[in-house]
């Protein structure tokens, strides 16, 4: 829903639980007709009555000042303030900044990513085998032939079956990457966040030296068949030498030679030799060994070959291992470093990421549903729900002739929660919002808009009721909202009138000009701060010249910003002593170490006065006396403008509390 429009929806129901409060909440008072409660009342006594302004004052005395508070707002409503586009932007940005606080549910997406984090302990060795579905989009009919010959296949290796998983991955498997493997349909180790959600739950859930069910993705069936599983060994730094064979048809008495230099090497190593050294002289990789042979971070992620896992895991780190045979030659490893698991406080933000990265958001969001659930329970109409899922057997949900077929489902109500109902239209109008979906069947794309369908309404219902389960959250934007309103018509019927009344401003400084005596001088005038002394001789000059000019400034820097860097820097202004570091070291004697980088030298210009000359040396001021003067006779107007009705009964029993 759009925040604006859900302000004035919001809004709206502000406005009816306040009018028909309980009787727990009675009305305190009746301003032009809008009643304001006992607990509106209290809630900004209490929260006021600790600021300087009105610890000392009584109820009666706050009540009056309040009053003339909802005047003000009843007058911002009348001239329809609050139905400016800047007004609800602005109010708009408080309220949805404040329901964050309410609806944020950060519950969900720890106790997914704790889930992960679990499981990240612990690797699985598996093989798979994949039965493709057409390209593109596709209908639950087209997913039927896959379906078929996954389960046929299962059947033929599960359960004693004769045929072997890897046979079937030759003969059948449409992953090219694992039908290349050495082992048809190995991948190796895995853990957590390395596959796709649905395959990585079968993984967990699989027994070893079983095979899971099959598993639909997005782009086909997969059977997952588990060998073997472990607690994560950790990732390891390695660092190696490495000996190669001369040739690739190198006969036995040429790799007996480089076996017996490995084992020298080794035998060197164990008694202290230098292992960076000993990169540099032997190793014949050339990439590793200007950095001293290290090869990096190995884990599961990034996996050793198999015949080295056991040796090298075993290892402490500052260990090198014996020489190691492969087909091509020898390595020497050491052991640069070791990490196990991170804590859980280290890795969750990681892991928040890559959930919101994922399709694993799919997860928090179905928490999120049931959570919601608990407090706005849903019904969604499941004979409606049928007819369109039935349609989208046929007709794929994406294509128009779909919206056509389901047209006359229209005005049914699809989904319930507490006592909003929502019609099949309203959830088209949902799909044509929000067209993008990361699946390609029909009836996925159905079942995964529905539940975000049901999120979002939910989201929205508990948005609509905040006010009524929580009294704060009502208070505190109808704060939100009054203060923001306060401050239009202030500075409308108060503040600027004020500020550009020159004339009015005038002549009260006028007619009383010793009123606005200050209680120490002033200084009046300029700080000319300069890049050198020649420049200040020639703003001297300037000064002797044309001094009394109130044009000073811009002959100043008229005359010396020649150059594309500026030779003087001015302030124009009035200081008092404290409020300018250069005026208190020349005039008032204070000491004082301010400098403007770049401009080292200064002059100032102007003289020490001990009350305002002009309008302008007071202007603050005497605007502050005449915004009083003109709000003093605006309240006055507002109080004959609208109606105040008190309940002085009610007032009197807060009181005696």
């Amino acid at each position: 829903m759009n925040i604006i429009k859900f302000a004035s929806v919001l809004l709206v129901s502000l406005a009816f639980h306040t009018a028909y409060g309980q009787s727990a909440d009675p009305v305190l008072m009746r301003i032009n007709g809008e009643q304001v409660t006992l607990s509106d009342f209290q809630y900004a006594y209490n929260k006021t009555g600790n600021s300087n302004s009105t610890k000392d004052q009584t109820v009666d005395q706050f009540l009056e000042s309040f009053i003339n508070f909802k005047l003000k707002i009843e007058e911002a409503k009348y001239l329809q303030l609050n139905q400016e586009a800047s007004f609800k932007e602005e109010y708009s940005r408080y309220l949805d900044q404040t329901e964050k606080l309410y609806t944020t549910d950060t519950v969900s997406d720890h106790i997914i990513a704790r889930k992960i984090y679990d499981r990240l302990g612990e690797n699985i060795q598996i093989s798979q085998l994949f039965i493709a579905f057409p390209k593109g989009d596709i209908l639950p009919k087209d997913t039927l032939e896959a379906y078929n010959k996954i389960v046929s296949i299962r059947e033929s290796t599960a359960n004693g079956g004769s045929n072997k998983f890897e046979d079937l991955v030759l003969e059948f498997s449409n992953d090219s990457v694992s039908r290349n493997s050495s082992i048809p349909g190995y991948l190796g180790w895995k853990t957590a966040l390395m596959l796709r959600k649905d395959i990585e739950e079968a993984m967990y859930a699989t027994a070893i030296n079983s095979i899971s069910q099959p598993i639909r993705t997005n782009e086909g069936y997969y059977l997952i068949k588990v060998f073997n599983k472990r607690k994560d060994p950790g990732q390891i730094n390695l660092a190696h030498i490495f000996l190669p064979y001369p040739y690739a048809d190198s006969d036995i008495n040429q790799k007996d030679s480089v076996r017996s230099l490995a084992q020298e090497i080794y035998t060197k190593l164990t008694m202290g030799a230098s292992f960076a050294q000993a990169v540099s002289i032997y190793s014949a990789d050339e990439q590793t060994s200007p950095r001293g042979g290290v090869l990096g971070w190995f884990g599961v992620g990034n996996p050793l070959p198999t015949v080295f896992e056991s040796t090298l895991y075993s290892l402490n780190i500052g260990e090198v291992s014996p020489p190691m045979e492969m087909d091509y030659g020898f390595h020497i490893f050491k052991i640069l470093d070791k990490v196990y698991q991170l804590p859980w406080e280290d890795m969750k933000g990681e892991i928040l990421k890559a959930i919101t990265q994922s399709d694993r958001n799919e997860l928090i969001k179905n928490l999120q549903r049931e959570r919601l659930s608990q407090n706005y329970p849903y019904t969604l109409n499941s004979l409606v729900y049928n007819q369109l899922e039935s349609i989208a057997n046929t007709y794929h949900v994406t294509d128009s002739v779909y919206f056509e077929k389901v047209a006359y489902l229209d005005n049914q109500v699809l989904l319930s929660i507490e006592k909003q109902n929502y019609k099949v239209l309203d959830f088209i109008d949902f799909l044509v919002e929000n067209p993008q979906t990361n699946f390609n069947l029909s009836t996925d794309i159905l079942s995964h808009k529905v539940n975000d369908f049901i999120l979002e309404k939910q989201q929205e219902v508990q948005k609509l009721t905040l006010a009524e389960k929580h009294p704060e959250f009502r208070h505190l934007i109808q704060e939100y909202y009054e203060g923001i309103l306060l401050f239009n018509v202030m500075n409308q019927q108060v503040w600027e009138k004020a500020q550009n009344d020159t004339q009015m401003l005038q002549q009260l400084f006028d007619k009383d000009p010793l009123k606005y005596k200050w209680e120490s001088p002033k200084y009046k005038g300029y700080v000319i701060h300069a890049k050198d002394k020649t420049t200040i001789i020639k703003a001297k000059e300037l000064i002797k010249e044309y001094g009394n000019s109130p044009d000073l400034a811009q002959i100043l820097s008229k005359n010396l910003n020649t150059n594309t860097a500026p030779s003087v820097h001015i302030e124009k202004g009035l200081w008092g002593k404290g409020e300018n570091g250069f005026i208190d070291r020349s005039v008032f004697k204070t000491k004082n170490d301010r400098e403007i980088i770049g401009y080292p030298e200064f002059i100032i210009e102007g003289k020490l006065i001990s009350a305002p000359e002009t309008l302008d040396d007071a202007r603050g001021q005497v605007i502050a006396d005449y915004q009083s003067i003109i709000e003093t006779e605006w309240i006055k107007n507002l109080r004959n403008k609208y109606k105040v009705e008190i309940n002085r009964d009610v007032l009197q029993s807060m009181v005696n509390q």
